[in-house]
């Protein structure tokens, strides 16, 4: 059964809710404390490294199981965002998350979109070289659907010069968009 949880302006159901948090669990991403400093410029977590630890996806088809991915990780970004909120009260906030979904031609070709978070501290100074672009693209345009073109949050494009296409889409909460040195708190939901 589906649980209702607010993210930004809509309600969405979020489906296997108890299989995402096992999920979170074996892939490291439940110790939120540890989530809030990056030890390098940057640090991209999987949402799922095996494809056996999806396997309770059973048989969707892959674009809905790439919907329902997709919309599990920007429900999961969320719970890491208050947690930075709170994590970060009283002090420099210095964090930023986003979800980034891999690749175009994976989309193309009908396969399981990996899905990882992109975390940092904007304090290293890694946005000196992180460009992207406005979403453009069909695939773009596929995550966006996934999210019910949903106005909480901003999507931009990355390209990368050994791969034709749009290498990834970024997902990002719109008041925290900008370059995220600059991007401060989120607002509290």
């Amino acid at each position: 059964m589906a649980s209702p949880v607010r993210v930004g302006c809509m309600i969405r159901d979020i489906q296997f809710k108890a299989e995402f948090k096992r999920l979170v669990e074996q892939e490291y991403l439940a110790d939120l404390d540890g989530l809030m400093i990056v030890d390098d410029y940057f640090e991209e977590m999987p949402l799922w490294s095996r494809i056996d630890r999806i396997d309770f996806l059973g048989s969707l088809p892959v674009a809905e199981k790439n919907r329902t991915l997709i919309r599990a990780a920007v429900w999961y970004l969320e719970i890491i965002l208050e947690h930075a909120r709170q994590y970060y009260a009283g002090r420099e906030f210095d964090f930023y998350g986003m979800v980034s979904v891999f690749d175009e031609q994976e989309f193309e070709d009908g396969e399981i979109l990996p899905i990882s978070f992109w975390l940092s501290n904007p304090s290293r100074g890694v946005y000196d070289q992180l460009e992207s672009s406005p979403p453009r693209s069909g695939f773009a345009r596929f995550v966006a659907e996934c999210l019910d073109h949903d106005p909480d949050y901003q999507l931009n494009e990355t390209y990368a010069s050994y791969l034709p296409g749009v290498d990834r889409v970024l997902i990002q909460r719109a008041d925290m968009t900008g370059t995220p040195d600059r991007a401060g708190p989120p607002r509290k939901a």
